[in-house]
């Protein structure tokens, strides 16, 4: 088994090998839901097809370089391209080089600036479930639960590095992708000193094409994908949400690319303004928490779960309506 072969099985997902020897994947091309694409490896080389957007590209072991078509496959994986170059050898880094200068096309540039390197958590870090029994760990479960969540609604952890924060860890096809480490409200004391502390850390790594709940986008459902400014909310509601109120062109390439009818939830304020703005202005669905809640953790303690998803989806607008909710809604 040659070294990118050994890759392709570490970082893929590969499913089971069909009639014709591929080894069926969902496409992360065309973000298929379906298991239409498929890995071919024949002994040094390997193939790649999708049956669904046609995207076909082939690495061939004494050609001496990678193509562009099956580099941008790799890292569509996310297969990190130091990884690539390491098991392609010296001599496959300089084919690259050359095919380098060829004029890349935009749908180039997006696939390989889409790939999400695995991130390590902070060190010591320790599953909640481990140390619910501590005092810390307790705290933190209380925090999580003023959210409105539970200590099953995602893999929570916490590090003795950093004390009162709970460790929120973004996923992607079960790797880590980033991290943040929420400070919970108990440990802030009610002071003028208290605004300087940051609510959240971040792990120091690219953030411009970052999603929670990243896995959402491709799943098959008939449900509306919800898209918020906040994590906890993203939870509530089974959505994903994109790390702040900007919308970054990696995160737009990211979204169009999902099947599911997407509804933006915007926040009362001011980061929420941007955001409403910005999803209008590429024509998507916006809504708001219902009337007499600021958020969504706000509505569903006052109004419950399901009144608060049907009001989510059939307040929704667009365009000139969108406009104006934004306009009468949003402070600041």
């Amino acid at each position: 088994m040659n070294p990118l072969e050994e890759l392709v099985r570490r970082y893929v997902p590969l499913g089971s090998e069909s009639a014709k020897g591929f080894h069926t994947v969902k496409c992360a091309i065309c973000n298929d839901y379906k298991s239409r694409g498929g890995f071919r490896f024949d002994g040094s080389d390997i193939g790649y097809n999708c049956f669904n957007c046609g995207y076909k590209a082939l690495f061939e072991e004494t050609s001496g370089k990678l193509s562009r078509k099956m580099r941008n496959v790799l890292t569509s994986f996310d297969i990190p391209e130091d990884e690539i170059d390491r098991a392609l050898g010296k001599n496959f880094i300089h084919g690259r080089q050359e095919e380098s200068k060829r004029e890349i096309t935009l749908k180039d540039i997006k696939s390989v600036s889409l790939s999400t390197p695995t991130i390590p958590l902070p060190p010591n870090s320790v599953p909640l479930a481990d140390v619910i029994d501590t005092e810390q760990g307790r705290s933190i479960l209380e925090y999580i639960e003023s959210r409105g969540l539970t200590l099953h609604s995602h893999p929570w952890y916490i590090s003795e590095k950093m004390p009162n924060r709970v460790i929120i860890p973004y996923f992607r096809n079960g790797r880590i992708i980033f991290w943040q480490a929420r400070i919970i409200s108990s440990a802030v004391p009610d002071t003028p000193a208290s605004k300087k502390i940051r609510r959240y850390l971040n792990c120091e790594a690219p953030r411009s094409n970052v999603i929670f709940g990243y896995d959402n986008l491709y799943s098959y459902s008939k449900k509306p994908l919800f898209i918020t400014e906040g994590v906890f909310d993203a939870l509530l509601v089974d959505g994903i949400c994109t790390l702040g109120s900007t919308l970054t062109p990696e995160h737009l390439e990211i979204i169009k690319k999902t099947k599911r009818r997407v509804i933006f939830v915007i926040d009362k304020d001011k980061t929420g303004k941007n955001m409403a703005l910005s999803a209008i202005e590429h024509g998507w669905e916006i809504t708001f928490p219902p009337n007499g809640a600021e958020d969504v953790n706000d509505s569903m303690k006052k109004f419950g779960r399901l009144y608060t998803i049907w009001s989510l989806i059939t307040n929704v607008s667009t365009g000139i309506k969108a406009r104006t909710q934004v306009a009468l809604k949003c402070k600041g």
